[in-house]
């Protein structure tokens, strides 16, 4: 195993395409597959990993495949999947036919998804072997490793065990990797002794050879950064005060929200407001349509890329999506609380690279922390961010924020992590509070241990194969064998034309089915799960297991009445879709 820690926008990703391809070449390994956060991320890394395999393997026929759940919406895996198969001498990228076949495609010599398709591989699911035999011949490259939660590190962590078991060499890449983690992610593949590497100064390169000793080395200090912080009040009279200005003297601004619901609401609040034009405010978030997002997505990356064809002026409000491993770039950036790591994150995406055209009048990469409501004894109110992050994590981001009035990278990095990722709650007035906090987390994390535990396959020391079953679960893994510990949803299938209506009504061909699912929304409000669940299935996608528990929403216009609820959805290329409580918001 070989783990890299290094500041955002350091080439990671580069320094680890390199190092496996030179493994690849000196012990003959099959190929490699990236498992990357999410969707989104592993859409931008396909582009940037066929590139360099193209270049580095100018006369061969490369079989590279995008692999996760809306893989074939892709436009540049549309294309490769269109590509006759080469013979003889021809050379060039290809996604070869038999490996398209979802259990399969791991199978494939080169791959890149989300971390979910390689977690399958040690999941109580059907042929989850398949998957772990493609995964065992190649090299993986796990990026942002970092941020996964204790449900997904429990399977992570079974995987990166039967991955040492088989033989098969790691790369893990992390920016911002807290130190108990870190410890954690060596001692899966066997580290005797970690400690001993654990106190290299960041950033570091360390590597676990095959009979478990671990040798850490200090990588050389990039050049230092800093990024200032300002906070302001978290009302939105005051975010307005403050970007206003600065927006109508040009410049491109990332607004971050933390959740989907705050994203739609300020993009719609941006839009009205005098002295902005609406074309200039972007919304990216989760709840669009693939078919829609895939164009906002593109246009995200064709704007705020590195090689961006950047517009005067422009707002971009959008959720995490942006805050992990896609390559973008602004001259300012607005975030509410989140933990410290992902605030590192995100202003990772802060004047990134270096440009000619960057405004004068924000020279300095900075960040405006909108700071949370103060409650009683002194306390911060999060609200619905506490559903997303850890209370006791925001909490001591929150203490470490208000003393700070600049960001040094990558001084600061190690330090940062260290204090908001310990257990330590000797904070004055806030030690009964950080107590309070500390003991629900652990509650939580324990409980969230606990049901990864359920569904991994048995360690490999066990000589099991096919894993011992630690619960009795039903065989359908769509439903009951899940990478992430989320609340449950439904998938709806948002009709919105006569031609998708026609679709609907027979027994959907291959064609139909990937128009169908460019329209796939996951809902996860419990009201309206609920309300939904009570609709009949749809007799003629039961045999396809892509939609065989969907609902077929037909929308009139850009609504859809929730059946015996107060709800009702909207859906508009502008906004995605809202769910919006007719009696309530």
């Amino acid at each position: 195993l070989i783990l890299v820690e290094y500041p955002t926008g350091g080439g990671k990703t580069e320094l680890a395409l390199h190092i496996a391809d030179s493994l690849i070449n000196r012990y003959g390994l099959g190929g490699s597959y990236i498992a990357m956060p999410t969707q989104a991320t592993s859409n931008q890394m396909f582009g940037r990993f066929g590139h360099f395999l193209e270049k580095r393997y100018p006369h061969e026929n490369i079989n590279l495949h995008l692999i996760h759940g809306q893989a074939d919406l892709q436009e540049l895996y549309q294309q490769m999947q269109a590509r006759p198969q080469r013979e003889g001498d021809e050379s060039g990228l290809a996604a070869e036919d038999w490996f398209q076949n979802r259990k399969r495609a791991l199978l494939a010599p080169y791959g890149v998804g989300t971390i979910d398709q390689a977690m399958l591989s040690v999941l109580q699911a059907r042929h989850h072997f398949v998957r772990q035999f493609g995964l065992s011949y190649k090299i993986l490259i796990f990026d942002e490793i970092h941020s996964y939660d204790t449900y997904m590190n429990v399977i992570i962590e079974r995987l990166l065990g039967w991955l040492q078991a088989l033989g098969t060499p790691m790369i893990l890449l992390s920016a911002t990797l807290a130190r108990q983690n870190r410890q954690a992610l060596l001692e899966a593949v066997g580290a005797t002794d970690p400690e001993n590497a654990l106190d290299t100064p960041y950033p570091r390169l360390t590597v676990v050879a095959q009979d478990g000793s671990v040798t850490a080395h200090a990588l050389p200090q990039p050049e230092s950064r800093t990024v200032a912080i300002k906070a302001i009040p978290p009302d939105d009279d005051s975010l307005l005060e403050a970007i206003l200005p600065l927006y109508q003297q040009s410049g491109c601004i990332a607004v971050v929200c933390n959740t989907v619901d705050e994203s739609i609401a300020l993009a719609r609040l941006l839009r009205t407001t005098e002295g902005i034009d609406s074309d200039d405010v972007w919304l990216f978030h989760a709840r669009f349509p693939p078919a829609w997002r895939a164009e906002i997505e593109d246009r995200v990356l064709d704007a705020f890329g590195k090689e961006g064809a950047r517009p005067e002026k422009a707002i971009l409000v959008s959720t995490q999506i942006i805050e992990q491993s896609l390559d973008l770039d602004f001259d300012l950036m607005v975030s509410r609380t989140a933990p410290i790591d992902l605030l590192i994150q995100r202003v990772g995406r802060l004047h990134r690279h270096p440009r000619n055209d960057r405004p004068a009048h924000l020279g300095q990469p900075t960040l405006l922390w909108r700071e949370p409501d103060i409650g009683e004894a002194g306390l911060p109110c999060f609200g619905v961010d506490e559903v997303i992050y850890q209370r006791f994590f925001l909490l001591k981001t929150w203490l470490k924020l208000r003393d700070m009035t600049a960001l040094r990278t990558p001084e600061d990095i190690d330090a940062l992590m260290d204090d908001v990722y310990s257990e330590d709650c000797e904070r004055e007035q806030f030690a009964d509070a950080l107590r309070a906090a500390l003991g629900d987390m652990n509650l939580d994390e324990a409980n969230s241990a606990f049901r990864g535990k359920q569904y991994v396959i048995d360690e490999p020391a066990n000589q099991r194969l096919i894993g011992r079953r630690n619960a009795v679960l039903p065989d359908d893994e769509a439903r009951h064998v899940t990478t992430r510990d989320i609340r449950p949803g439904i998938d709806v299938i948002c009709v919105v034309d006569a031609s998708l209506r026609q679709k609907i009504e027979r027994i959907p061909s291959k064609d139909d089915l990937a128009t169908l699912l460019r329209h796939k929304v996951t809902i996860r409000n419990a009201q309206v799960k609920t309300a939904l669940e009570a609709l009949p299935e749809h007799m003629r996608w039961a045999k396809k297991p892509q939609l065989r528990y969907a609902r077929p929403l037909i929308f009139k216009g850009d609504s859809f009445k929730v059946p015996d609820s107060p709800y009702s959805l909207r859906l508009t290329r502008e906004y995605g879709l809202e769910i919006i409580d007719e009696e309530g918001e």
